[in-house]
């Protein structure tokens, strides 16, 4: 079945489409009686009677209709991304408990405190490949963010390679010595800004979910402040063992090549169950059938994108630092490796090659 909208295909059983979210089956008028009812007749007297117990309008009206909830595409997209969301605001909490996401939550904190660091990385995916291999400089306090990486494409017809510069707020790309630049001074200062007014926050409840939400355009179709408080009390469930194991992943941490690995294998069925019965009303919604659509909807999306019902995340941490992370699934495998923690450094001789693009 196309997507009216974006012309996407999608399977014949869809009601979401999977690229942009659309409808993609109408609700059904119900079908015309093929008798015609006495002139005189009430034909939803029998409606009427049983609706004047619940308190509704009962003067020769129809039943309402049934619609279904006009934020599901906009839930279909964001529930699959909830839990990415919960271990970024996880970096937030100063907590003394213990558990999978105080540990990965400090060591992606360490990692960003040390200022600097290397990192490779490799996505494979259809035959198709990228590695990566640079450096990024990062001090938030002083407002500083430089990168320096070098993007290898393989494909089955070709292969090339892309560096990419950020410094001084223009990001330069050289591609076979086509070199292009953009000024992203605005949004690095936006970046910092929010950066600042957001520091010292602690926990996610006090993040101004109304202001974010309005940001993005939805926030009449999302209740705030339920979400802060649902968001708040899942990302202590993610420290929860127990929790994470009956209704999101099965989930180990052992020692390997003097790293702690946290592995978790996740089941798309139960996450995407879990997340939609917690984060639903939120999204206002509305009865059995809109959240058993949703779950369909969005654990089949999922599925479409990793190829089977279950598939690998695994958090590497090296020396209380947040150093890899790695997803296996049937259709890819992505890691990255981060090292060099506060040593790394940006060539200076890969700088001066591109100085008077920075004058």
């Amino acid at each position: 079945m196309n997507c009216p909208n974006c012309n996407n295909s999608n399977s014949e059983e869809a009601i979401f489409c999977v690229k942009c979210g659309t409808k993609l089956i109408a609700d059904r008028p119900p079908e015309a009686s093929t008798q015609s009812p006495p002139q005189a007749e009430n034909v939803y007297a029998d409606y009427n009677a049983n609706a004047s117990q619940a308190g509704y309008n009962v003067y020769g009206n129809p039943p309402p209709v049934k619609r279904l909830s006009r934020t599901k595409p906009i839930l279909i997209t964001a529930v699959s991304v909830f839990l990415i969301i919960a271990i970024i605001a996880g970096v937030f909490i100063f907590s003394m408990s213990s558990g999978p996401l105080t540990e990965i939550s400090k060591a992606v904190e360490r990692t960003i405190d040390a200022k600097s660091f290397s990192f490779k990385g490799e996505v494979n995916a259809s035959g198709n490949g990228i590695k990566i291999d640079g450096i990024i400089k990062l001090d938030l306090d002083n407002r500083i963010f430089e990168l320096y990486t070098e993007v290898s494409e393989k494909s089955t017809y070709q292969q090339h390679l892309i560096i990419v510069l950020i410094k001084d707020g223009i990001v330069l790309t050289d591609e076979n010595g086509r070199v292009n630049t953009t000024d992203i001074k605005k949004n690095l200062d936006e970046f910092f800004d929010e950066y600042d007014k957001q520091k010292n926050i602690k926990k996610a409840e006090k993040i101004d979910w109304d202001e974010l939400f309005d940001t993005l355009g939805i926030s009449d179709q999302i209740d705030a402040d339920l979400f802060g408080l649902t968001l708040n009390e899942f990302i202590k469930n993610l420290n929860d063992i127990t929790y994470i194991n009956e209704k999101l992943a099965t989930y180990t941490k052992e020692k390997q090549d003097g790293k702690i690995v946290h592995s978790f294998k996740i089941n798309t069925d139960k996450m995407t169950k879990e997340l939609v019965t917690l984060f639903g009303e939120a999204f206002y919604l509305e009865g059995e059938d809109d959240y058993d659509d949703v779950i369909g909807d969005i654990a089949n999306n999922i599925k479409q994108i990793t190829g089977g019902n279950k598939f690998n995340v695994i958090f590497e941490v090296s020396g209380n630092y947040f150093s890899g992370l790695k997803i296996d699934t049937n259709n890819l495998y992505a890691k990255i490796e981060l090292d060099d923690f506060n040593t790394a450094e940006i060539d200076e001789d890969a700088i001066s090659k591109y100085n008077k693009h920075f004058s």
